[in-house]
């Protein structure tokens, strides 16, 4: 599955669906003046058509767990819903090579990591719509629904929390590390039993991933365990 959702940046405002993801912190969209193929097959950002655009001219390169990319920076107006932000930092990948992007529902991420995970000077989203004060509370949430239906696949708050969607009482987890949204884990079990991070071990909340990633060793005994098989990519 691929949750993403729709921005738009510019004025006037040129759309784009976006990947939310914790596990990055910054934004980028595909420039018009990308050379890949990815880019064809995906909406292109058009800077020459926004009255709002700012040229940054700093280079940069992303690098997924899957996926890279280079670009240019720059700062625009971002439309998230109903939040508008004034001079948000973001990229225009030139060029992405490889398939992950080219077959990808969306055509660009959304990081809603920490600052220091930013690459370049970069700003992430939440904390510009902190500084500018355009939510009530410091606190984004999700609600990411199962089952194929495609016009309602979850949600994204950003400024709150939709008590309508859960029961009982949320659990909060302290964040080790301001970087990704790392978290210390007791141990993992399967059926009851301790089976891996006896110890405690740190842990990241990606929701930018379907996957479960971990020490090669590691995950091959989890494969071993609920009767899978890895790819050819590991995977």
């Amino acid at each position: 599955a691929q949750y993403y959702g729709v921005v738009s940046v510019g004025t006037p405002p040129q759309s784009f669906t976006v990947v939310f993801d914790t596990g990055s912190s910054n934004f980028w969209v595909p420039s018009a003046y990308c050379i890949s193929e990815a880019c064809r097959l995906h909406q292109k950002f058009k800077s020459f058509l926004s009255d709002s655009y700012e040229h940054g001219g700093e280079a940069f390169s992303l690098q997924y767990g899957t996926g890279q990319l280079l670009g240019i920076a720059g700062k625009d107006t971002l439309q998230i819903s109903n939040i508008s932000v004034k001079g948000q930092d973001f990229g225009e990948s030139v060029f992405e090579p490889g398939l992950t992007f080219t077959f990808a529902h969306f055509d660009g991420i959304l990081g809603l990591a920490y600052p220091s995970l930013a690459v370049g000077s970069a700003l992430p989203v939440f904390d510009r719509i902190m500084v500018q004060q355009l939510v009530e509370e410091p606190i984004f949430s999700f609600y990411l629904k199962r089952g194929d239906d495609n016009e309602n696949g979850g949600e994204l708050l950003l400024g709150g929390i939709d008590h309508s969607l859960y029961k009982g009482s949320i659990h909060w987890v302290p964040v080790t590390e301001k970087s990704y949204w790392q978290i210390h884990l007791n141990n993992i079990k399967i059926q009851g039993r301790v089976a891996f991070c006896s110890h405690g071990c740190e842990a990241i909340v990606d929701s930018g991933t379907s996957l479960i990633t971990g020490p090669s060793s590691q995950v091959r005994r989890l494969q071993e365990y609920i009767g899978a098989s890895p790819s050819h990519i590991g995977e």
